[in-house]
């Protein structure tokens, strides 16, 4: 073709990089179109996701959360949002699939049996390897042993819309450390009591939960729940995905206890809370959602209970302004060392939930040197 102003003359030189340009255009629209989409406007990972290794590293690492540095409270959150999402997708497919296996791994000190299934397992790979991907070395603490190395999904992490929190400062990772129950009421997971079954996550610092998600996993229409403490002097608590109820009529006047561990429960509901009845229902974290929905006037549990069972419904209580502590009135403690047996993480003196400190120094005056 002759050259002229339209077509001028293309050198081999100038042909070799227009071929380059097209090349490397190509290739950077291919990288970024196979990237997942960041969380939607609920706040969950769209699924499928795209499958990476999350072996924990610096690779995956958030900004200022490598080597161990610091992380933004609401990166903790969104993390924990999302992996509640892919974890309690691993427990639906497993109840889908029959895959269940379940055994028991252990005793309480009553004798009860504690079960655990492969929906408990495939879930809390999902929650350690995931934060610690994103978090390298920050400390956790399950309720089921230390997970093997495995694939999950990638996600963005991003807050939800509608999410805003008052404070959102730059935790240092040496004094975090993240707790969670993987699958709370197992029993009723066997049993297929499905509404009981809840994922939660507790972001604790410097020894005192700040953060909570509870996720009732089979009830599609409520999406998970997020309580965040207030951190600085005039902040006001942070509830999301749940607007908390009053109790009115029978339930101002009912007590949720564990319909597996109940212990001496039933007897000290009858004995030294006159004019009020039981309401038997499983998982701690569910039993924490009835007292938040107005469904019970106060939670307890009077036997022995271990800290992923209550930190983040402690968060979510104390969040709304509710009460939360043992049946001696004193404020539970996380440390940041365990032992092999985590005998650190057993609150022996049970736990009061309430909706307010009113009600919560009512039922601790009631109960306090009662059950020694």
């Amino acid at each position: 073709m002759r050259a002229s102003s339209a077509y001028p003359q293309v050198s081999n030189r100038q042909y070799v990089k227009f071929v380059a340009i097209v090349v490397c255009v190509c290739f950077l629209f291919a990288f970024f179109a196979d990237r997942p989409p960041t969380l939607n406007d609920e706040g969950v990972p769209p699924m499928p996701g795209t499958d990476i290794n999350l072996r924990g590293g610096q690779d995956g690492a958030l900004p200022g959360a490598a080597s161990g540095g610091s992380a933004k409270l609401s990166d903790l959150i969104a993390v924990g949002l999302g992996l509640t999402e892919l974890a309690s997708q691993e427990i639906k497919d497993v109840k889908a699939a029959g895959a269940e296996e379940l055994r028991v791994k252990g005793l309480t000190k009553e004798g009860v049996e504690e079960p655990v299934t492969v929906a408990d397992t495939n879930s809390n790979s999902v929650f350690v390897n995931g934060y610690r991907h994103f978090f390298p070395g920050v400390q956790m603490l399950s309720e089921e042993t230390e997970p093997e190395m495995a694939d999950t999904k990638l996600f963005n992490p991003a807050l939800p819309a509608g999410l805003t929190l008052e404070s959102n400062p730059s935790l240092d990772l040496s004094e975090v450390l993240v707790i969670v129950d993987p699958l709370d009421a197992t029993k009723e997971f066997g049993e297929d009591l499905l509404e009981y079954v809840t994922t939660m996550v507790c972001v604790v610092y410097q020894g005192e939960p700040i953060a909570g998600i509870i996720n009732q996993v089979f009830e599609a229409d409520k999406p998970p729940v997020v309580g965040v403490i207030p951190l600085q002097p005039g902040d006001q608590g942070v509830l999301f995905n749940r607007v908390k109820q009053d109790p009115v009529g029978e339930a101002a006047h009912t007590v949720t206890i564990s319909r597996s561990h109940t212990g001496e429960g039933g007897n000290v509901v009858e004995k030294y809370l006159e004019g009020h009845q039981t309401l038997l229902a499983g998982g701690a974290g569910y039993k924490s959602l009835l007292v938040l929905d107005g469904k019970a006037e106060a939670y307890v549990h009077v036997t022995a209970i271990k800290s992923w069972d209550v930190c983040a419904a402690e968060a979510v209580m104390k969040a709304s302004g509710g009460g939360f502590s043992d049946i001696e009135g004193k404020q539970l403690a996380y440390p940041m060392e365990y032992d092999s047996t985590h005998s650190q993480a057993l609150f022996k003196n049970g736990i009061i939930a309430t909706a307010s400190k009113e009600q919560q120094d009512f039922f601790v005056t009631k109960l306090d040197g009662n059950l020694s």
